[in-house]
């Protein structure tokens, strides 16, 4: 595989590194887990294998070796040699063929993975880029397998009205003043452009504690909410620090995360308070999916 054109922030991304948080080391890994997964199923992988995570403008690829890739999440009109293609489908390939995107119509990120192994570095169990590090891009190599298709869909893009993202409320959200308690629950809150892998600042009405007070660092992780001191709001997403000294309100659900990766500056939400019962209950469910996934895929396939 080779990059005619690299797009802008290209890198492969497997599932993270856990159990490193104690020493500072974030998990890192794709932001939309869910359509990393899709990706993997459909090439018949591990849920845990690289996928290239491309944001648009996206790279423009010519492929140097016989192999199938899949294409899942952010449609961007991909062409294979001049033909449309669709999310959600394995395509084989030869060498000369050329993959493009024409066009954002909707999402963030688009993720792809290839049949055979990326030939590419490790470090503490994967090969994401760690936000603290500096890796060089390397060219992966790959090999062929025959493709398979995916015989149905799990729509997670954002519509063009507001969404509603689930959330657990813990931690300080009780210190918040009735007012905000409301406000968070009813309000729209707008990503900004001050947004990356680190963290999604929202724009939305000014949020308070009842009892302003210093906080000592606390624990936090991907999908944490915080409270910052003009009184907006942070989701820290999968390149987030792993302390933090600002009032910890609560947590996205893991399921609903995936879809608020596909945001970007100036999508808006609404935040749907759940219990943690129901989160687990929901990720229960998607997990449920993806057996039923790769089960269906196993019976309709070669």
């Amino acid at each position: 595989m080779r990059f005619l054109k690299k797009g802008i922030w290209t890198t492969l991304q497997d599932e993270g590194r856990t159990g490193h948080a104690a020493i500072g080391v974030s998990p890192s890994g794709a932001m939309d887990r869910f359509s990393q997964r899709i990706v993997n199923v459909l090439l018949d992988k591990p849920d845990y294998s690289p996928v290239l995570e491309m944001h648009f403008p996206a790279p423009e690829i010519a492929f140097e070796e016989n192999c199938c890739f899949a294409l899942y999440g952010a449609d961007w009109g991909p062409h294979l040699n001049g033909r449309a293609l669709l999310n959600g489908k394995a395509y084989e390939v030869k060498p000369g063929d050329i993959l493009k995107f024409t066009r954002r119509y909707r999402g963030q990120r688009c993720y792809l993975g290839v049949s055979g192994e990326w030939d590419v570095k490790y470090w503490l169990g994967s090969c994401s880029p760690d936000p603290a590090l500096n890796y060089p891009e390397l060219p992966p190599s790959i090999s062929f397998l025959n493709p398979r298709p995916l015989p149905f869909t799990k729509g997670i893009l954002p519509s063009a009205a507001p969404e509603k993202i689930s959330w657990v409320p813990e931690f300080e959200f009780d210190d918040l003043d009735t007012e905000s308690q409301s406000l968070l629950e009813s309000s729209t809150f707008t990503i900004s452009r001050e947004s990356d892998r680190m963290g999604y600042r929202l724009k939305g009405p000014a949020l308070k504690l009842g009892i302003p007070r210093e906080m000592i660092s606390s624990a936090v992780g991907r999908g944490t909410v915080q409270l910052l001191p003009d009184g907006q709001l942070i989701v820290l997403m999968a390149d987030a620090q792993t302390t933090g000294g600002y009032p910890r309100l609560g947590y996205i659900s893991a399921v609903d995360l995936n879809q608020l990766s596909q945001y970007g500056p100036g999508d808006s939400f609404f935040f749907r308070m759940v219990t943690e019962t129901e989160a687990r209950q929901a990720l229960r469910e998607q997990e449920e999916y993806f057996k039923t996934l790769r089960l269906t895929l196993n019976l309709y396939g070669p």
